[in-house]
């Protein structure tokens, strides 16, 4: 008895560091964005490999991108220092696992790069791929893992929006989008790494407990069995993190489908918990049954809802009384499905309502005055409308509509 529980302990301890280098590989990709402001493809090729094969210790990875949209490509790759490799001769080895319809399934092939065999997975640069392909190969026998899998598509979701932005620089637009996206994505990593420190850090301190119980002269097996089992709730804990991110992530960009904003409510609602609660404030939905479903973008309509909350909760964090942040969900009297964010913060500048929506506006003293001008953007794009109110008795309410199916 003694043993297993040691062994267990042990387990869980592995799947904490796992965890914890996930959530380290996702934050480090969604940074990439920052290294890529205002540069053109091949430095997005570049940084992106060499961040690729450093984070998951691939044998190598590969990139090829169309040129203007022209039936001609650039090809990069990039290996451990010790393997240098030839993009073009790769781009050959590779072959068909390219052009492949089934671009998820893993291929095995001799080793471009080194000796013996390594598993090759490819993904799309786009939502058809009309941007290019990226691959990732390694030796490991496990690989890619499921977690492997999440950080380059993440991976690759992001480099398809950088490659976007560099071949089609409507200069103002691409500025403003770019800005708001490190903006978010910056406050998302921040709340992530927040999130999942806690079910390490219990993790870390029932372990703890768990040997000391174990360790007296007569073992406390029952004390030792009710630490293990608080260790697998927090693994738990982490693990459902790690999907969120999953979930929040898994989409394509700019793929329209039925959506349930209910759900997307639901969604942000607990992956920002942990930001409000660390500011003392209360989250509650008030969501409509029934509520029709709308096609759009899932994760620009999360982006446009995140923002929102982000802001909400920005504008509570040093007022006294009550904080307290609403959101709602309910059709309007036209028919459109409406939701609200209300908060009970500084509220809406004086004599200036419609300004919050100008590109730069912001009374924050490090805003960027870019998410409320792209949030608008986004909704207008799909049909709707989004403004802002006052809230009685304080704070303000931002509310956005968009059309049924």
């Amino acid at each position: 008895m003694h043993s297993d529980i040691e062994v267990q302990i042990q387990d869980n301890a592995e799947e904490i560091k796992r965890l914890q280098r996930c959530i380290n590989n996702l934050v480090s990709v969604l940074a990439l964005p920052v290294m890529w402001s205002g540069h053109d493809s091949s430095q997005i090729a570049i940084t992106l490999l060499d961040s690729l094969v450093r984070m998951l210790q691939l044998d190598f990875a590969y990139v090829r991108i169309s040129d203007s949209g022209e039936d001609s490509w650039k090809e990069w790759a990039r290996s451990p220092g010790h393997h240098p490799i030839e993009a073009e001769a790769l781009g050959r080895a590779l072959g068909q696992s390219l052009t492949s319809d089934r671009l998820t399934e893993t291929v095995v092939l001799p080793n471009p790069a080194g000796e013996g065999v390594v598993s090759v997975v490819v993904f799309r640069l786009g939502l058809r791929g009309e941007l290019g392909r990226f691959a990732a190969a390694s030796h490991l026998a496990d690989f890619p893992t499921e977690i492997d899998q999440l950080v380059l598509q993440v991976a690759a979701n992001q480099a398809a929006v950088g490659l976007q932005e560099a071949r089609y620089l409507r200069q103002a637009q691409a500025d403003l989008a770019r800005a708001n996206r490190v903006s978010t994505m910056g406050e998302l990593s921040a709340t992530l790494a927040h999130e999942v420190n806690q079910p390490i850090a219990a993790t870390i301190i029932d372990a703890t407990a768990c040997l000391r119980w174990l360790s007296r002269e007569q073992p406390d097996l029952g004390e030792a069995r009710v630490a293990a089992s608080r260790i697998v709730q927090s693994g738990q804990r982490a693990v459902e993190i790690v999907n969120r991110v999953r979930q929040l992530f898994k989409k394509e960009t700019l793929q329209r489908e039925l959506i349930d904003l209910n759900e997307i409510v639901r969604e942000m609602a607990r992956l920002l918990q942990s930001e409000a609660s660390q500011y003392a404030v209360l989250v509650r939905t008030q969501l409509a049954a029934s509520l029709p479903q709308v096609m759009g973008d899932r994760v620009q309509l999360q982006q446009v809802l995140m923002n929102l909350m982000m802001n909400s909760i920005d504008a509570m964090k040093d007022v006294d009384g009550a904080r307290e942040l609403v959101i709602q969900s309910q059709r309007d009297e036209d028919g459109q499905v409406l939701i609200s964010v209300s908060d009970t913060g500084v509220g809406l500048p004086p004599q200036q309502a419609e300004k919050i929506f100008d590109a730069f506006f912001t009374t924050k003293t490090h805003g960027t005055g870019m998410g409320l001008r792209i949030g608008r953007s986004i909704v207008e794009s799909h049909g709707g409308r989004l403004w802002a109110v006052d809230n009685s008795p304080r704070g303000a309410r931002f509310c956005f509509t968009l059309p049924v199916r």
